[in-house]
């Protein structure tokens, strides 16, 4: 392998010398000699005899998909903290692991890196550890911080090698955390080698492609190698046609040829199975029956096991040292390996020498066997100290206790939602519900599905199980007010206005339980903010007053910021534009104090857009860029979306119009590929602008209508000013006439609208004066400026209320066409 291993050490001394950080992904099939690999390149690596700092993770089959873990007992290690010891003593290792490098204690790097690590830390004096707890998704953003500080807390001190080894039996937020990390750090000196069976391709698609990975696939052996190999371990036995054979059968599998020579060696050679599972599983079977018992229990824990835990499988504490020889006879015959290190105290840990051996091992289990040791495995690591649900979940499910998985499953479903991990989370609660969850359980099961479905934009699903989480769960209680505002989020999205009303009226009623004060202005102000967008202006002025009564009493910004959030919805749609903009960027700086970083992504997009309101179209694209980039960091689909609409309006307002149709076309499929209604039909009238000032004024017309036929009654207005306005251009002034008093009406009739009121009265003069009706005119055109000119006042910022003036087309039309027909 001289080949690949000067391809990687190469990639690694150009991450040293640059520096930058660099990632290598090797793939192959199970034992082409990927482990060979893996060691003889950091065997090179240390022998340079300069400073290099090393974490090396494990992919286990009864650990794929766990939240980080693959990344977590790499820190674990690295830190020498061991599961099982007083949680003091394991705060002070990580403390002083992380300060070994620092210059000063990072504090909120240690704290995040201690629920990464399972390391807790006390809440009482961080409002960000208190409010991740209180927020899975907060937490997965706080943890890819303190991830990406530490790893430059190190890399300013050595490089760093980060070693992931079967990484198709890894999870996906090992796998986002070092994505994340190869983007923030890219001039650090830092190398990651991953290794994989072919399958990763499936499992990962475009693994890190983004950020430059170099894939090395390990081809099977050449025949000049493996006949060397077989010479230089059998010596004088090794005559042509033996070598010939062996060479022939291995097919270039290492593992496979050398299964084939140690049969040979120990005159087992004459009848040799066809495939490299047989021949290991010949291997096993001509074991002693206590060396097979000890191998068979122990493959039931996966690639790592303990040798406490195997003791209980064969008959507890009595067979331990029975257990204990046995061990280290099979590590003597290379069966197994003792780890470097244990996750638990006073327990000596092993590894399958290779995933193969485990895999036979596991095979040779009868199903009985295989389900009592998977309930007994279960029960040690419970008692051991396993801090993976996922893990736990997973014993007791093939254990066949589907009370006690159903249980695991919660707090794993909790895990994957905080590592960002959102369709992991929804799988894992369905499974949680096959297993029989009732009650309680399976009402913050659902909780979770309707949460990781709105996240991924999934919103028929996220209605669906946040309504039925609502029946299952205590009203009035902090995960009943969750699922009630996920159930409100959806039902705005997808148009259900009965059943958004419905929610409402809940919210209201809802017992006042002592300690959910922010359970309930979180969920108030979402379903007030939907009921908004649908012109429900009522009942959703009604829920604002519910929440001003209770501000006095709130001190946390999460909560402020909810506060914030709807008073800015309130401004918008009475057409206070300098309100809507301050709102909304208290809002965003209260996110950022608290450490929000994906609800603050979320709101720097709605920042963008308060300042589209006011004309200030450079300052909002400089916003929706930045809720764009960090929607695209965390994977919030319905951020990227969103984002993607308006920053099309702010890009065709400075004249770039063909960046602006682009990007407001790819908005409009992602909210159609999201079922959100709402949103694709108001890209499809911003896409339509865009395309009327490019002349295409057909294709936009046909846009219009379109959306017009889905569109919502809040919204209806606005679309229909823009559909009258591409009729005047046509010099169709009748149907224009007619489209903008429609919209006049509706207008009048709502008391408010989202956006376009300017743009509603400007139509309506302008089409009675291309009718030939110039007294209509101008008494329309008098009553539309008064309107923008007393929304102007509102702006206590000059420079705002001018940007609004002169910057808005609408409004400087608006202040024209009133100058033309009324002054002169």
């Amino acid at each position: 392998r001289d080949r690949e291993l000067g391809v990687l050490m190469g990639l690694f001394e150009e991450a040293v010398a640059e520096p930058m950080a660099r990632a290598v992904l090797v793939t192959g099939v199970a034992g082409i000699g990927k482990s060979r690999v893996r060691y003889e390149l950091l065997r090179r690596i240390k022998a340079r005899e300069e400073p290099v700092e090393i974490w090396i993770g494990r992919g286990d089959p009864l650990h794929t998909g766990s939240p980080f873990g693959m990344i977590a007992p790499a820190l674990r290690r690295a830190a020498g903290i061991l599961d099982g010891e007083p949680v003091e003593v394991r705060r002070q290792k990580l403390r002083a692991r992380v300060m070994r490098n620092a210059s000063a204690e990072p504090t909120r790097t240690v704290m995040f890196l201690g629920e990464l690590v399972g390391v807790p830390f006390p809440d009482d004096d961080s409002v960000e550890l208190r409010a991740a707890r209180q927020d899975a998704l907060l937490m997965s953003d706080q943890v890819r911080r303190a991830f990406e500080h530490f790893l430059a807390i190190e890399t300013a001190a050595q490089p760093v090698v980060i070693v992931l080894e079967d990484l198709h039996w890894g999870d996906l937020p090992t796998t986002k955390l070092i994505e994340s990390a190869l983007r923030a750090l890219p001039d650090r000196p830092w190398f990651v080698a991953a290794f994989a069976r072919p399958e990763i391709q499936e499992m990962f698609p475009l693994l890190w492609k983004d950020r430059g990975v170099h894939d090395l696939r390990l081809d099977e052996l050449t025949k000049r190698g493996s006949e060397k190999l077989v010479r230089q371990v059998l010596g004088d036995r090794a005559n042509d046609a033996l070598v010939a054979r062996l060479v022939e059968q291995a097919g270039g599998n290492a593992f496979y040829l050398e299964e084939l020579i140690r049969a040979v060696a120990e005159g087992k050679g004459d009848a040799m199975p066809e495939t490299v599972l047989a021949v290991v599983q010949g291997r096993l079977e001509r074991l002693e029956v206590d060396a097979r018992r000890v191998l068979r229990a122990a493959s039931v824990y996966g690639a790592q096991f303990w040798r406490g835990g195997v003791a209980k499988l064969l008959g507890g504490e009595a067979r331990d040292s029975s257990v204990r020889a046995w061990l280290d006879e099979l590590v003597e015959r290379e069966l197994i390996a003792m780890a470097p290190g244990s996750r638990f105290t006073d327990e000596d840990e092993y590894l399958f020498r290779h995933a193969i051996v485990r895999e036979a091992a596991y095979a040779m289990l009868t199903d009985s066997d295989r389900k009592l040791g998977h309930r007994l495995a279960g029960e040690w690591l419970q008692y051991a100290g396993e801090t993976e649900a996922m893990v736990l979940a997973e014993h007791y499910e093939r254990g066949g206790a589907p009370v006690r998985a159903a249980l695991w499953f919660g707090p794993a479903v909790d895990q994957a939602l905080a590592a960002g991990d959102f369709r992991a989370a929804a799988q894992r609660a369905e499974r949680g519900v096959a297993c029989g969850a009732s009650g309680e359980t399976l009402g913050l099961l659902r909780r979770a599905q309707g949460e990781a479905h709105k996240w991924c934009g999934e919103f028929v699903e996220a209605e669906r199980y946040s309504l039925q989480a609502m029946e299952l769960l205590l009203r009035g209680s902090a995960p009943w007010f969750a699922a009630a505002g996920e159930a409100a989020e959806a039902c705005g999205k997808l148009g259900d206005l009965d059943q958004l009303a419905t929610i409402a009226r809940a919210l209201t009623e809802a017992p006042d339980l002592e300690g959910e004060l922010a359970a309930r202005v979180t969920a108030t102000a979402t379903c007030a903010f939907q009921l908004y967008n649908h012109g429900k202006y009522q009942l959703a002025s009604e829920m604002v007053d519910q929440i001003d009564r209770v501000a006095a009493e709130v001190h946390d910004p999460r909560i402020l910021a909810r506060i914030y959030q709807t008073r800015s919805s309130r401004a918008m749609f009475s057409g206070d534009s300098g309100a809507y903009v301050v709102s909304e960027q208290a809002a965003a700086l209260a996110f950022e104090q608290a450490g929000d970083l994906r609800y603050a992504c979320m709101q720097h997009g709605h920042v963008g857009y308060a300042y589209l309101e006011i004309g200030a179209y450079a300052e909002a694209e400089r916003w929706l860029r930045k809720a764009l980039d960090g929607g695209l960091r965390m994977g919030l689909q319905n951020v990227v979306a969103t984002a993607k609409h308006n920053l099309g309006r702010a890009l065709q307002h400075q004249g770039k119009l063909d960046e602006a149709a682009a990007i407001e076309t790819e908005a409009v499929e992602a909210f159609a590929a999201q079922g959100d209604r709402r949103l694709e039909s108001a890209s499809r009238t911003y896409l339509a602008s865009i395309l009327a000032m490019r002349g295409e004024l057909s294709v936009a017309e046909e846009l219009v209508r379109q959306a017009l036929k889905t569109v919502q009654a809040a919204s209806r207005p606005a679309l229909l000013a823009d559909l009258a306005s591409m009729l005047l251009k046509q010099g169709r002034h009748h149907e224009a006439l007619i489209a903008a008093r429609e919209a006049h009406d509706l207008l009048e009739m709502l008391g408010g609208v989202e956006e376009g009121e300017s743009q509603i009265r400007l139509m309506v003069a302008e089409a009675l004066r291309a009718s030939g009706d110039a007294e209509g005119a101008r008494e329309a055109i008098r009553r539309a400026r008064e309107r923008v000119l007393a929304r102007a006042t509102k702006i206590t910022d000059a420079e705002w209320r001018t940007s609004f003036l002169t910057n808005l087309p609408e409004n400087a039309r608006t202040l024209a066409l009133a100058t033309e027909l009324l002054d002169a």
